[in-house]
């Protein structure tokens, strides 16, 4: 009876054995100083010791096994909770190195002792190259963003003193030609024909066309050039300003306003003035043969964003185009039909990314179009009292 009770106990150790041999990954069992007691097929495998040579060796020894803290408070936590895992570094047989993912549980005596630590080991040597790969990519990567960013902000910087340096350089030569063109209106305007009074008009329209663009390269320059003085801004009191101040140019005109309510926010009056006007400037230009022009104005919150838009059933646009659409000198409109310089829209979404946010436009030939910008949530303001 006992010598079955024998034979059935080794056969289920063997069985046991076999089992572990065939796993993919290293089980070693060992004393709690480090004494080898058992080396699988799989501890073979991954680090090319036999079981003969590893058997009776200090694993820490054999492997040289760096670990990621004290080895003694590994084993302070072993003989408290008993088990523990990590990632280890060691070597093989060969001198290579390999990365493990280990996983340690002990087996305690009845007295509270332990007697064996079971370790098993999981090759993850390739993870971790891949892993250190994508790390120095993603590094890289964040290098040469900061300096393209880099590079281009000094690019705009760049651009912005040009144009600035232009317009003003251009400004004397041109009051100079619009005082002759004047002077020369006065003196022989009314001895001139028909067809040389065509060409002084032309020449005056062109001059007057040069000053408002190069008023408006001035304008752009500053939008990026000055500081920011950020101080809590109501976008509906700041609409009412701007409506009144463009009055004279509604001036004969059936047009509709529909204000839904506008958000308090924080930012640069000055700049946000300048893209509202621009905004609504362009909403009463290209409604022009509107009869009656509806302007809409609102906003909604969607994603962290605070969304404005400015919305008319004026001349649209084709989507095809909507790309040009905020670039500077990009027109979608021929100048006889709606003047402009085409800086109005780049200087609005040039406000707005100072801000934090974005622009973009939808738009249909001869529907209408509707002008979008957000804010962050955390611009928005919640306050009774702004500018």
């Amino acid at each position: 009876m006992l010598e079955n009770i024998d034979t059935e106990g080794q056969r289920l150790l063997l069985r046991q054995a076999r089992l572990i041999d065939l796993a993919p990954a290293a089980f070693i069992a060992r004393e709690l100083d480090g004494t080898v007691r058992l080396w699988s097929q799989g501890a073979r495998s991954l680090y090319g010791w036999t079981q003969a040579e590893a058997l009776g060796r200090r694993t820490h020894d054999l492997l040289r096994t760096e670990f990621p803290e004290p080895l003694e408070r590994i084993v302070a936590n072993i003989k408290e909770k008993g088990s523990w895992s990590g990632e280890l570094k060691q070597h093989t047989k060969d001198g290579a190195v390999v990365v493990v993912q280990s996983w340690w549980i002990a087996e305690f005596a009845p007295e509270g002792g332990v007697v064996t630590l079971l370790e098993s080991n999981m090759d993850i040597t390739e993870r971790k190259r891949a892993e250190e790969e994508l790390r120095g990519l993603k590094n890289e990567l964040e290098v040469r963003v900061q300096e393209r960013t880099a590079e281009l902000a000094a690019a705009n910087k760049e651009l912005e003193a040009f144009g600035y340096s232009v317009s003003h350089d251009l400004r004397a030569p041109l009051r100079h030609i619009d005082s002759y063109i004047s002077l020369l209106n006065k003196s022989v305007g009314s001895t001139l024909d028909e067809k040389n009074q065509k060409y002084l008009k032309i020449v005056t329209e062109a001059a007057k066309r040069m000053g408002n663009l190069m008023d408006d390269l001035l304008v752009l320059s500053r939008v990026g050039r000055t500081t920011m003085d950020e101080r809590p801004v109501s976008l509906a009191r700041l609409v009412d300003d701007v409506r009144h101040e463009l009055a004279p140019t509604m001036t004969g005109r059936s047009i509709e306003w529909h204000v839904g309510p506008l958000p308090h926010v924080r930012g640069d009056i000055n700049l946000l003035r300048s893209a509202m006007t621009n905004l609504l400037s362009n909403a009463i230009k290209y409604t022009r043969g509107k009869a009656p022009a509806i302007i809409e104005l609102g906003h909604h919150e969607r994603d962290g964003e605070v969304i404005c838009y400015v919305r008319d059933n004026g001349a649209g646009f084709d989507m095809k185009f909507v790309d040009k659409l905020f670039g500077v000198f990009q027109r979608l409109h021929l100048a006889k039909d709606f003047e402009g310089t085409g800086i109005g829209l780049a200087s609005v979404r040039r406000v707005v990314q100072r801000h934090g946010g974005r622009t973009w436009a939808e738009g249909e030939v001869g529907r209408g179009a509707s002008f979008y910008f957000s804010l962050p949530v955390a611009r928005v303001a919640k306050i009774t009292k702004a500018e």
